[in-house]
């Protein structure tokens, strides 16, 4: 019925800055240190670009890791239409985290012991039976980490379903081909 998926719908056409205002919202609620985890989106202008120099001029605050994510955003922006957004969300996993938290930002890393028990004892809480999923191994090409942020996707998702979830910001931007950022 509904998907939270951790990529961008909606892009600004032309280079606005780093951050989309729902990106910056989303920042400010994950909160120092976890903020880090709301990636910089690219202009459409910019993932346009027929090459990394193009698109670096147009958006100078481009890194190396912003430039080997596009091909997942082109396919982002290339597939998602607006009747899409009936049924799947942009999420963030750090973002779910601080929700499933009661709006507490965490202090911990998903990448050291601390974070992975907390992270664990929150899906667990809110998820039950998730456990049995998320103490597997992980399959090929993914870490642990990634499936401790698919459950926390997936406890988002259902919240969507049961429309028992807000948007970030409450009054949306749209970009031009008619999608909610």
């Amino acid at each position: 019925d509904a998907a939270a998926i951790n990529a961008p719908l909606g892009f600004n056409d032309t280079p606005a800055g780093p951050q989309r205002p729902c990106d910056s919202e989303a920042s400010d609620m994950i909160g120092w240190p976890r903020r880090v985890g709301v990636r910089n989106i690219p202009s459409r202008a910019a993932l346009q670009a027929t090459s990394k120099a193009e698109a670096r001029a147009l958006e100078p605050w481009l890194t190396k890791d912003d430039l080997r994510r596009f091909r997942w955003l082109r396919e982002a922006e290339q597939t998602f239409q607006p009747f899409h957004q009936r049924n799947f969300f942009s999420a963030n996993p750090d973002l779910c985290f601080v929700l499933l938290n009661e709006d507490r930002p965490l202090r911990t890393s998903p990448y050291h012991q601390d974070g992975v028990l907390e992270r664990m004892a929150l899906i667990r809480n809110k998820l039950p039976g998730v456990e049995d999923v998320i103490l597997r191994a992980p399959p090929n090409g993914a870490g642990q980490v990634h499936v401790m942020q698919a459950a926390a996707l997936l406890w988002t998702a259902r919240r969507a379903v049961g429309r028992a979830i807000s948007r970030l910001p409450l009054d949306p931007t749209w970009d031009s081909t008619g999608l909610r950022m």
